[in-house]
Order: C-alpha cells, then structure tokens, then sequence
C-alpha cells in the first residue's frame, strides 16, 4: 500500500470522532425484498435505487443469464414486475457477464461493469440511456474511465458529475486475509468544465485499505457506503473488540474534505455472507444492498437505518415542470448553481412526464434554474445550511414558451395614443410571424413573442415615419410580461408664407398662428422668419390647419385653412393683407347657424372673437355684418332669415363690448350669390356671412364722433 501522510491518518481519525458513533443494532429490522424483485429459485444481486426511490435495478439469472432488469414503485408503495433492459441483455448475450449496475438521479441512464465470460480480469464500465422509452445500445466509458486493464463496480453520484468504481489491487499484503481474493481499489472521477471525465484518483487511505468494492456516493454528496476485507479491530492488549461477520462486509466514511476521509465503520447489518452494492434513496432511511452466501445463491436485502442517521441531512425539491402556455407537463433542464460563485454544480434534466427531484446537499446556498430551449427560466434561492432534520419541498414549476409583450403607440409631440400596423420579424430566417397584436386600450397593443429568438418589431402608420425596435429573446428570460414604448415621429413638410400689402405689394413683419384641427389638443406655432424674409413652418402630413395672421393696425385680419392631405404642387401660400378702408370685404369663416335658425352654433365664437380683436384694435372703423343665403326656400322668408343671422352675430359683438356705434347688421338673402346655386357644394359657399368697412375715420373713434353729435332733442 502506498505510504500515507501520518498527518493525513491524524486529521481522518479526529474528524472519525466526532461524526462517528457506534452502530445500534438494526439486524432484527433487515429482510429479504420480496417478490418480484427476489425471487426464491434464482439469483439477484447489486441493487441501484434512484434518489426519489422509485427504481431499482438489478442483476438477476431468471431469465437463464444474469441480466439487467429494472422495476418502478406502482403509487410509491409496491414494486411493479421487472423488465428486462433487452437492447443490453442481447447484445452481451452468451459473452458477458455483468457485474455492479448504478441507476443515475432520474432512472433514465444506467452504469454497469461487464467482463467477458471466464475472464473476470479484463472488465470495463459501459452505460445505456433511456430515451422515448426504448433503451439505446450500450457505450463504453472514455479512456480516461477504462483502461487496459480491469475496471467496474461503476456508482454514478446523485449530481450527476462524480463517478465512483473499482480497479484491480495487485498487491493485497495481508495473505492471512486476502488469500484467494480478487482484491479491488476503489477510484472516483470528475467531470471537468466542458463535461468530460477528467481527475481519475484513487479513494485515500483510510478509505482504500486492501480489498475493497461497491464504492457507492449517498445523495448527501458526503456519505461513502462500500464493501470491504479488513482485519478485526484489536483493543491495545492485542484482543478483538469487533470481529466482521466473514467475507466482504458493508463500511461507511464521511467526506470531510475534498481529499480527507474519516475512517470507515461498519455496519451492524452485515450477514454472514459476501455483502454488497449498498444503495440507499436520499431519504436515508432504508438501506438496500446483496448478500451472497458460500454457495452463490444471491439475494437483495433491505433494512431500517432511520435510527442510525448515518447520511447528513438534505434538502430535497420535488415536483413537476409545466408548459405554461399550454398547462401541460414537460422534460426540460435544470441547474444547481453555488449563490456565492455562480458556479454550476450539476445539470439535470426532469422526467418526460415533467417530474424532477432534485437533492440539495447541506452547506450551501443555491439557485436553482430550471430552463428549456426557446422557454423562460424560473429561478428558486435554497439555504441549506444547519438542517435539523431533511426537509422535502414540493413546486410546481411553470416555463413560458411565448413572452407577452406590450406596445404603447404614441404621437411623438402630443403624446396622443395611436393605432398602427405592427410586424414582427424574426432576424435570423427574415419570416415574418404571425402575433395577431391585441389591442389592449387607445395605443396599447399586446403581442405573444416565441421565446428564443432575435426579433425586428416594425410600427407603421400613414402620415408618420416607421419605427422599429429590436428585441431579443436568446438569453435568460425570466418574465412573462415586458412593456415599450413606441414614439411615431409624424412626417412634416414645411410651408413657406409670404405675407404681403394687398394694393403695394410690400413684405411686411406679422404674427402668424397657425392650429392643427385633427389633434385632440390644439399645436400653435409661430412661424419664424428665413432669410429672405419669408416666413417657414412645419406642417404634419395629413392634418388639417387653420393659418391665422394677427395683422398690423389698419389692416385686416386673416386667416384660411390649408389641408396637408392632399398634394399641392407647391407648399407655399401667399398672404395679402387688405388695408382697413371704406368697401373692404372680409368674408368670416365657420360663421354656421343651427337649420332654419338665427342661433349661432359654438364653432363660430372663434372667428367672431378675430372681429372683436379687429375693432378693438381699430376703434376708427364701422362695418356692416351682412348674412346671405342659397336658394332653396322662398325668397322673402330667406331675407328675413338672413337679417336675423345678421343681427344675431351683431348681438354676440355688443355682448362682447363692441360699441353699437360701430356696427349694422344687413340681410341680403340669396340676392348675392358668389357662385351658382347649381351644387350642394356651390349652394354651400353661398351661405355666407361677411365683414365690409363702411367709413374710417380719420382721426378719433367712430363712438366719440357719435356722441359729439347732437340729438333729436337738441334740435
């Protein structure tokens, strides 16, 4: 045996002291696994249960051959019939003879050592996966695992990334014990970052002694159970203080470090024969293992351990994992990550059916992800330090396969939500998918995304310039829901105004107010000069637009509407202002009239209050507010129609402090028409009301003159 650190020995032993105790007898609790696991005329040996509990596997001769068969818990309580692993059992038939089988954590790979008949020195560990139900064809290990020469025994740890198993021992020095013994040395190996079997070392002394087999991991990640030749323990006068029940009998060691082991005890459950293949759920409680007697009738053995506590206890997770979109279970990944780290220790998979159990070793925290290709991630934080006793936690666990995204359409300037045409496009293949956008609310639309992509949103709109956004779907999607914002810059086209004397011709410097009517707040903007002293806004394509200029005194005002919906072959506008002189016409816009009615609708009140302003700034003036009409309808009634409406908007000025002195109300009927009644369109144009200057005072305001002038009583 290789020589071994004295100091190595002293930790081991001290640490055997304080995790280690006597055994309590248990043996009155052991028994045979009844049938149909055991049965009575043949042989079964080397059990392997998975950490939940729910397999088992074996090797049995029933069939005329020792073969693989595995069994599941029918409602976690009775063992259903064995099945035999065919696609294993075939290819190996009459030529190899199994030897050690180890279930990995979900039941769906086995590991196990095979030799050619007659030759028990020339083993190596092979493995099969289950997949779609059907067992694949055996695979041998890497050459890292087996070598040229003998190896088997194979225990898969419960992470999935240890793997412990047995070489030949050539030198076994005590002959008085070993003699005749095929002695083995117990070896584990890890995978290495890219998920490959690397550091293959030999188990340290005191675990490894001289003859040692079945090196089986416990879920606990800290409890070795094996099979084991040693001398009996002798007191310091040389006498036994506890004799092994003969041939290989079951030892437990707790990893106390990464390279440090306490020495090995044994369990008081050994029988009289050759025991071994411990395995053991992550619960702890039963331990099952083989047992072969001097005739080599073998057979599986259970017994009750709960009392003894010989694994630390675990954090256990259990549950089901769920497509959420479609409320159906599913196989999907799961990580144990170490919090402080962000290293991965294990890689999972649940079950087909979406179950998983996952077993959280103590002394650490954890995030658990759980995870598929092209679905969300769910995370859980576990601390599993200072457990009093295992705890078992059940979840279920739901993953999205589509992320729900929200879109918030909105006019850039205002703010107003907007109703667009959104597309999605997956970048990778250009396809445009189908997301059936829902509309949540003014401006809200709601898309389901397919998890796992790079997409190209695009939102279009007549009259705003596209927008797009990208977003991307290929990393850690946690959330269901996301949320953005889309901001649609209207398009403009900029409008140049000359403003200008009407009778000279001459430029001259205004105000100019123009408002957007199709928005539902009103845009004034004030047009700025260019350099050629013109003046140039930006209007939005599409809207409608009232121009209004605020003229100088003496002139009148104002103001047209300019429709950017339809083409124009130039976007300019000529403004010529009328000078306030006797017989200047200004015709009011949007002056309207309930039908058949004197009374002023509230749309007119706007352009009356540009008539209030336009006397207000030129008190010199009196004007005539003249009503016409079309020709539907009698003649003398449309006379009498229009004076009302004449009178009715000189009553709103006089409302409005206007001095009566400067007005007079005229109805023309339909006597003056501005184009052929032939047309609804012309007809309308013809109902009209019209400002015209009747006198402009030279100097003083026209209610001054009226009130130096004497009345009829004065004369």
């Amino acid at each position: 045996m290789k020589y071994q650190n004295p100091v190595t020995y002293f930790i081991a032993f001290i640490f055997a002291g304080i995790f280690l105790y006597p055994a309590k007898t248990n043996a009155q609790k052991m028994k045979q696994v009844p049938s149909p696991i055991n049965q009575t005329k043949y042989a079964q040996k080397s059990p392997s249960i998975t950490p939940d509990g729910k397999y088992i596997a074996f090797l049995s001769d029933r069939g005329g051959q020792w073969d693989i068969y595995l069994s599941q818990k029918e409602n976690g309580q009775t063992w259903q019939e064995p099945k035999k692993i065919s696609s294993v059992n075939q290819l190996f038939s009459g030529d190899i003879s199994f030897e050690g089988i180890s279930l990995n954590y979900n039941g769906d790979k086995i590991y196990f050592g095979a030799h050619p008949k007659g030759n028990p020195e020339a083993g190596d560990i092979y493995y099969t996966k289950r997949k779609n139900g059907k067992w694949g064809s055996p695979e041998k290990m890497s050459v890292q695992i087996n070598t040229s020469h003998y190896e088997g025994m194979p225990s898969i740890s419960t992470d999935n990334n240890k793997l412990f198993f047995v070489r030949k021992n050539n030198s076994p020095q005590d002959k008085d014990i070993y003699e005749n013994r095929q002695c083995k040395k117990m070896y584990f190996a890890e995978r290495n970052a890219e998920g490959e079997w690397d550091k293959v070392k030999a188990l340290p002394s005191p675990v490894n002694l001289q003859c040692d087999a079945t090196p089986r991991f416990m879920s606990d990640e800290k409890t070795l159970i094996m099979a084991s030749v040693r001398p009996p323990k002798k007191n310091d006068e040389g006498e036994i203080i506890k004799q092994t029940e003969g041939g290989y009998d079951l030892y437990y060691s707790k990893r106390i470090a990464q390279r440090i082991w306490s020495a090995p005890e044994i369990l008081d459950i050994n029988t009289p024969g050759n025991d071994m293949y411990p395995t053991m759920d992550a619960y702890g409680e039963t331990l099952y293992f083989s047992s072969t007697n001097q005739s080599g009738n073998s057979k599986i053995y259970k017994a009750d351990i709960s009392e003894k506590s010989i694994t630390t206890n675990v954090k256990i997770l259990k549950g089901k994992i769920l497509d959420k979109d479609r409320n159906k279970p599913f196989k999907a990944n799961i990580n144990t990550i170490k919090k402080s780290t962000s290293e991965i220790l294990s890689r999972f998979k649940s079950r087909p059916n979406g179950t998983f159990f996952i077993v959280l070793p103590p002394e650490e925290n954890y995030v658990i992800d759980f995870f598929k290709e092209n679905y969300s991630h769910t995370f859980l934080d576990y601390n599993v330090k200072n457990l009093e006793n295992t705890q078992t936690e059940e979840k279920t666990i739901g993953l999205y396969h589509k992320a729900q995204l929200l879109l918030n359409v909105f006019d850039a300037e205002i703010y107003e939500p907007l109703a667009g045409n959104i597309t999605v496009t997956k970048k990778s293949t250009q396809e445009q998918i189908d997301i059936n956008p829902q509309r949540q609310g003014q401006g809200r639309f709601l898309l389901h995304i397919p998890i796992g992509s790079k997409y190209s949103i695009s939102v279009n709109k007549e009259h705003y310039k596209s927008h797009k956004i990208s977003s991307d779907f290929t990393g850690v999607v946690q959330f269901k829901n996301f949320e953005k914002d889309i901001e649609l810059q209207p398009k403009k086209e900029k409008m140049t105004i000359d403003v200008a004397d009407a009778e000279t011709d001459s430029a001259m410097a205004v105000d100019i107010v123009i408002t957007n009517l199709d928005r539902n707040e009103k845009i004034v903007k004030k047009a700025t000069k260019n350099k050629d002293g013109k003046y140039v806004v930006s209007l939005r394509e599409g809207d409608e637009y009232e121009v209004n200029v605020n003229s100088p005194k003496g002139y009148a005002f104002y103001n047209t509407k300019v429709d950017m919906s339809k083409e124009k072959e130039e976007e300019k506008m000529d403004v010529n202002l009328k000078p306030l002189k006797a017989e200047t016409k200004l015709q009011l816009e949007n002056i309207t009239f309930e039908t058949n009615s004197a009374e002023l609708n509230a749309s007119s009140y706007e352009e009356l209050d540009r008539v209030i302003e336009l006397l207000a700034n030129n008190a010199n003036i009196r004007i005539e507010i003249s009503a016409h009409t079309d020709d539907v309808g009698r003649k003398a009634y449309n006379v009498k129609l229009s004076q009302r409406r004449a009178q009715s908007v000189v009553d709103y000025l006089l409302e409005n402090d206007v001095v009566k002195e400067q007005l007079e109300a005229h109805g023309y009927g339909e006597s003056q028409p501005l184009v052929p009644n032939n047309s609804e369109e012309n007809r309308a144009r013809n109902r009209r009301v019209e400002l015209e200057i009747l006198e402009v005072l030279d100097d003083g305001t026209v209610k001054q003159r009226a009130e130096s002038q004497p009345t009829n009583d004065q004369d």
